[in-house]
């Protein structure tokens, strides 16, 4: 009986260890995570202040070939440096700017819908669930797509 009540035991106070552990690894990247994101904010404030040194345009050959922007190892100890998005590029990975070919599509889709199934119900309800397809889709790619430019785990994207 030794052996099982020592296990027991043992397994209990691993546990309460454990989770006290947990809790003290949370708050420490609790910790960590607020103070990466006041050296941030700090550092947009900095660069929003002094505008024109850091916010740069992109030379014309990465422009040409759509190349990303130097590798951050390369500009350690560097100013921050940000580039204009006159091709508006950022606008790709959401809906912004296309909410009139949304519209059309959506009703192009109720539409059939109601063409196929004669019932003005079923074919908003089935449009509905395109809807939420699309946004779907659409987000699970852009997380892919920003992760995979910005070289940033899809773990990390908020």
């Amino acid at each position: 009986w030794g052996g099982q009540g020592g296990g027991m035991g043992g397994g209990m106070g691993g546990g309460m260890m454990g989770g006290g552990g947990s809790t003290l690894a949370s708050d420490q990247t609790l910790a960590a995570a607020e103070e990466i994101g006041d050296i941030f904010k700090q550092l947009i404030n900095f660069t929003e202040a002094n505008a024109s040194s850091f916010v740069l345009e992109r030379p014309l050959f990465d422009r040409i070939l759509n190349m990303p922007p130097e590798s951050v190892s390369m500009m350690q100890g560097a100013s921050p440096v940000f580039y204009h998005d006159f091709q508006m590029n950022f606008q790709k990975v959401m809906f912004y700017g296309i909410e009139f070919q949304l519209m059309i599509f959506d009703l192009l889709v109720f539409t059939a819908l109601d063409k196929e199934f004669n019932s003005f119900a079923i074919a908003a309800f089935l449009t509905w669930l395109v809807g939420i397809f699309v946004d779907h889709f659409r987000q699970s790619f852009g997380e892919t797509n920003i992760s995979r430019k910005s070289l940033i785990d899809g773990r990390f994207l908020i």
